[in-house]
């Protein structure tokens, strides 16, 4: 199929940036999950999180921003699936509970209102029966939950104590760049990250997932791609080809390898253009001492340290196709690999989980201390373009 390449260069990341926000454990506080609900909320991305003790109203608003900033408050449910997804979130943490949200009545106008958001409460409301009743200025929206198909809202007065659901919010960065249109003969889109930094979360490093800002990119149908963050200054993305690169020599990086960290669920092909009068091709590792960090059979060499190559690299692995289809992994490269021009491509993959041993032995795990499978910072390779 003969077609145009339509190449875009990002000096700035063109796409909506989410800040999460704090994860998991605050003082106090359970992370409970994340929901990105689209432009019809004040939020186009929130985490919640359920306090461990039981406040007053006034008191648990306050919390909220106390523990994380102006951005955030209790809980808004601004649609139904908002609400849908924030009951199937609380199902782990027990029935018969009555939690604290940011609805409030407004006396003056005889309405329901979010406090957090200042807008109405939605017409849909799932109110118990009787409620919301007679209320009056001092009158609070909770939630009485007992599972995702029951939590009704109820009507109650300020004063009483129970537990309570923060909820951080954030909105996007909106794109300045005009949308992408497409243009005949033109059959493959290529992405140029010129300058693109994103924030990793704190737990990236150990477990290589995008769990803050993230970067998704849809619509190829022969690559393996999850969530993308950190550094990915100078690389490229084309249908096809994950990484492209024309010269006669070039440097070529995991995703992320500038901060040293192994993002997962990765599995693309990298390619090189052959260049005229270029009959070879020869790979190198960068040179430094932690230029390739790549896991393999952990069960058999230990945790952090992988096969060295062949059969034993079935976690992570670099292939260089055509040279015998050999699998790189472990914490070393070849010193030279040089082979025919005519293959130009190389295979990465690394699987879906990047998991550290607990020390704590009460900690489940679906790993032993040999198989964890952490601490990986990925690859960089050089290649040459050579007459012979």
């Amino acid at each position: 199929m003969s077609g145009k390449t339509l190449a875009l260069v990002f000096l700035v990341a063109s796409v909506s940036q989410i800040d999460a926000g704090p994860k998991k454990k605050e003082p106090g506080m359970t992370y409970i999950g994340h929901f990105s609900g689209g432009k019809s909320r004040t939020f186009q991305g929130s985490d919640y999180y359920i306090s461990d003790n039981a406040a007053t109203w006034t008191i648990a608003n306050n919390n909220c921003k106390a523990i994380f900033g102006d951005i955030a408050g209790l809980v808004s449910l601004e649609s139904e699936d908002e609400k849908n997804s924030l009951n199937i979130m609380l199902e782990d943490y027990g029935a018969g509970i009555t939690y604290w949200t940011s609805g409030i009545y407004d006396p003056s106008g005889a309405v329901w209102r979010w406090a957090s958001s200042n807008t109405p409460i939605g017409s849909w409301a799932p109110w118990g029966t009787g409620y919301p009743g007679s209320p009056t200025s001092v009158s609070r929206l909770a939630i009485l939950y007992l599972n995702q198909f029951s939590a009704n809202w109820v009507s109650i007065f300020n004063t009483q104590k129970h537990l309570f659901i923060c909820e951080v919010g954030s909105t996007s960065i909106p794109s300045t760049e005009p949308p992408i249109v497409p243009q005949s003969g033109v059959c493959q889109i290529r992405l140029d990250f010129v300058k693109f930094q994103i924030a990793e979360h704190a737990d990236t490093p150990v477990t290589g997932n995008c769990d803050a800002d993230a970067l998704s990119i849809y619509g190829h149908s022969n690559a393996w791609l999850g969530n993308l963050c950190g550094n990915l200054d100078g690389q490229h993305t084309p249908t096809g080809c994950v990484q492209y690169f024309t010269g006669v020599t070039g440097t070529v990086k995991s995703l992320n390898f500038n901060l040293g960290h192994q993002l997962n669920i990765q599995d693309y092909v990298v390619c090189t253009k052959p260049n005229p009068g270029m009959n070879k091709i020869e790979w190198k590792s960068c040179g430094g001492d932690k230029d390739f960090g790549i896991s393999g059979e952990t069960e058999l060499y230990g945790p952090g340290v992988g096969g060295e190559s062949g059969d034993s690299c079935t976690r992570d692995w670099v292939m260089i196709y055509g040279l015998y289809s050999t699998k790189y992994c472990c914490a070393w490269f070849p010193d030279s690999v040089k082979m025919d021009l005519e293959t130009v491509a190389l295979n990465v993959h690394f699987d879906y989980v990047e998991l550290e041993f607990p020390s704590d032995p009460n900690i489940p795990v679906d790993c032993t201390i040999q198989s964890c499978d952490w601490h990986n910072q990925g690859f960089c390779l050089t290649y040459t373009q050579t007459v012979n």
